[in-house]
């Protein structure tokens, strides 16, 4: 197509067939704060990723400049399908009694021992591990226990909101289009393959 240009290809160039796309569902929690039970983080439904935004600091001389103050790291928010069988509820409230609990009020500045690191992982198409994201000093800010009705057959979603110091994105590893998956099919996760 004339004056369409990816990459640096367009025009006389040839875009390369071998584009490996991130998607929305190649992803999984290997470690979510102090919970690292297979079990209970497979049955994650929805992550948000971390966005970081600058604070602005403004200098006025004969010109305006800007320039990054601080940087403020968003919350992370992940939902969960609510299970009877190792129930990641109960593993976010003993997470949530570190930084709280009714007879000992709020734990300050960590002193419960509560800020831990999260680790989210995407995948490509294969099921191999491409980027890595740890969320440091990740706690939960909130915990939404879901809804109950008698109107739906739904699914109980669980929803935490974790508060984060900032985050560490691994480089992206290279991948090769139309590689072999990994030896007896299936997703490999942490070490034990889905079928």
């Amino acid at each position: 197509m004339p004056g369409f240009t990816i990459n640096g290809f367009g025009n006389q160039r040839e875009i390369p067939n071998n584009l490996e796309t991130a998607r929305n569902y190649r992803w999984y929690i290997r470690k979510l704060g102090p919970i690292t039970s297979m079990r209970s983080l497979i049955v994650a439904k929805e992550c948000t990723l971390p966005r970081w935004e600058p604070q602005k600091q403004e200098i006025e001389a004969s010109l305006k400049y800007k320039y990054a103050k601080s940087i403020n790291w968003s919350d992370v928010i992940i939902s969960f399908y609510d299970t009877f069988t190792d129930p990641i509820l109960d593993q976010l409230n003993k997470w949530r009694d570190k930084v709280y609990t009714n007879n000992a009020g709020v734990k300050k500045h960590g002193g419960g021992g509560y800020k831990d690191d999260t680790v989210i992982l995407q995948l490509d198409g294969s099921g191999n591990e491409i980027r890595e994201i740890t969320l440091k000093g990740s706690w939960p800010l909130s915990i939404d226990q879901g809804k109950l009705s008698m109107a739906d057959n739904n699914i109980t979603l669980v929803e935490v909101t974790l508060s984060i110091d900032y985050a560490e994105i691994g480089p992206t590893v290279s991948i090769q289009v139309g590689a072999e998956p990994p030896p007896g099919g299936g997703l490999a996760i942490g070490g034990g393959v889905l079928a």
